[in-house]
């Protein structure tokens, strides 16, 4: 072989990919572009560096199944067994190769793979040559866009950090292409076509009604500080709803919040219980407490994570009993409305802030377009595409449904799941918002936050017949912001006065309720959560 072992920079780039891989793969760009590595030495190094992190969790996954028993891993063990006996095991061996290649590509699919194949005794034979020949043609394709870079310009006058910089633009470039190779790969895979998904996803990046929360709260970060000196603090928003933990800006439990329905509200609840984690204790109190449909909830979540509607029993079995369940009863009437709630406590009497009308989104067939062809042409779904018909969906992209056939896309009222958010102001009558404030009022302690309901018909509702589905404290979102119609601009006035209202409770909250909660112990919280 032309390389030594006693080379220090490739030795470097060894240690550092078992730490970082992107870091690795940027350092030995460097390290060749400034002639301290061969190409070659690049190659192995990094790929023996990686191979050895990979075996690493492999084996921590191995090790996790033979303790399985005595750490209370059992349940995985179940699932890895019912798997391979209902797909059979080379078939999901197969399947597994397959995605092993994508992993490589793709950062932040690696540990929880790697464990799984070490877990459900995937050969490490082949583990180790998929790997080992995928990360050998990662390092090459570098390789060749660095050399690529290095015979159109001249590189004599540049400095060293000019290298490293050059290097860490390929390595970026390399992560940017081989995403999107992937991204193409899989959407080819489940829809039968790559382009038209990818473009879907390009068209969603300029659309703020569906940026991430990074990417839509950090520009409104200035406004905020402003009002944290405006009103001395953080801790104003924290003393904001006594009743609620941290006044529900952050790990509120479902369950806890349950309680001050059934202790104010019990007429109005969807009964709701926590779930135990040991499986069979768990399926005996649903069996007593529910029958089919009911919801899986975690007890803390966001956004709709993680919830599922559970018909049979054959769901039930899929379960993994270790999250920390609430199951609530599931309510058939079909309007549902995120009701931002306010309480004036100069008066101690409610109101109104804003109605989201959540609509679950559904298409009419014709006979001839596919699920996919009826999403596409319709332009307020058509950003919903991965929502609605991603894998985890059970819709089949290319069934064509017949003539005047509804097909119901989604059944979870989460915008982050497909669910259209509509600004429902319009269908907020004097006596609705009466009824729905005169609820509330009678929760000591909750005096901002969103509120969950659902109701038969909006005649029933100016009756005041409707039942709440859950309650979210200060951190929640009116979410009528998230209609279509909306400008950024408009959004983020309703971001603003949300919060100047918020704190404005909290400021007066504050002088009723002065031992409540702390910035400590939010902070504390907030670590132990991590």
């Amino acid at each position: 072989m032309s390389f030594e072992l006693a080379n220090l920079p490739a030795l470097s780039v060894l240690l550092t990919s078992l730490l970082t891989e992107e870091g690795a793969y940027a350092l030995g760009l460097a390290s060749y572009q400034m002639t301290r590595i061969t190409g070659l030495e690049f190659v192995v190094f990094y790929t023996a560096g990686v191979l050895l992190g990979d075996i690493a969790l492999y084996s921590f996954g191995l090790l996790a199944r033979r303790s399985s028993l005595m750490s209370g891993w059992s349940w995985l063990q179940q699932r890895v067994a019912s798997a391979n006996s209902r797909s059979g095991q080379v078939s999901a061996a197969h399947r597994l190769d397959e995605y092993l290649v994508l992993t490589r590509f793709v950062p932040g699919t690696r540990i929880p793979t790697y464990l799984y194949c070490g877990f459900s005794r995937y050969p490490l034979w082949r583990f180790v040559v998929i790997l080992g020949a995928s990360g050998a043609l990662y390092s090459a394709l570098g390789l060749l866009l660095i050399s690529l870079a290095a015979s159109q310009f001249d590189m004599s006058h540049f400095k060293w950090y000019h290298q490293v910089a050059l290097a860490v633009v390929i390595s970026l470039m390399v992560i940017k292409f081989t995403k999107g190779l992937s991204k193409l790969y899989g959407y080819k895979k489940h829809y039968g076509r790559a382009v038209l998904p990818l473009k879907v996803d390009l068209e969603r990046r300029f659309d703020s009604e569906f940026w991430s929360s990074l990417s839509f709260y950090l520009p409104f970060v200035p406004y905020f500080v402003l009002l944290l000196f405006r009103y001395r603090g953080f801790h104003r928003v924290l003393r904001s709803n006594p009743a609620i933990a941290h006044s529900g800006v952050f790990g509120e439990r479902k369950s806890d919040i349950q309680k001050l329905i059934e202790t104010h509200v019990l007429e109005y609840q969807l009964k709701l219980i926590e779930v135990p984690s040991e499986p069979e204790l768990a399926k005996k109190t649903l069996s007593e407490n529910f029958t089919f449909p009911f919801v899986l909830k975690p007890n803390s979540g966001l956004k709709g994570a993680g919830v599922r509607l559970i018909k049979t029993a054959e769901q039930l079995e899929q379960v993994d009993w270790s999250t920390d369940w609430v199951a609530q009863q599931y309510c058939q009437w079909p309007h549902e409305w995120g009701v931002f709630y306010v309480r004036d406590l100069d008066s101690s009497a409610g109101g109104v802030f804003s109605v989201t009308n959540k609509v679950l989104p559904k298409v009419t067939g014709d006979g001839k377009q596919t699920l996919f062809e009826l999403i596409l042409n319709d332009s307020v779904l058509r950003p919903r595409l991965h929502s609605l018909l991603g894998e985890e969906s059970g819709l089949k992209p290319n069934h064509v449904p017949e003539a005047g056939e509804l097909v119901h896309l989604s059944y979870r009222g989460s915008h982050s799941q497909g669910c259209l958010f509509l600004d429902g102001a319009e269908l907020l009558s004097k006596e609705i918002e009466t009824h729905i404030a005169r609820v509330f009022d009678r929760i000591p302690g909750f005096n901002v936050g969103r509120a969950d309901i659902k109701f038969e018909s909006l005649e029933a509702l100016s009756r005041g017949e409707f039942r709440i589905v859950e309650i979210n404290g200060a951190g929640a979102e009116s979410t009528n912001l998230y209609d279509p119609k909306y400008s950024l601009w408009q959004r983020y006035k309703i971001v603003a006065l949300q919060w100047r209202t918020i704190f404005e409770i909290g400021k007066k909250s504050t002088m009723l309720h002065k031992a409540n909660a702390s910035l400590i112990s939010f902070f504390k919280a907030l670590w132990f959560s991590a």
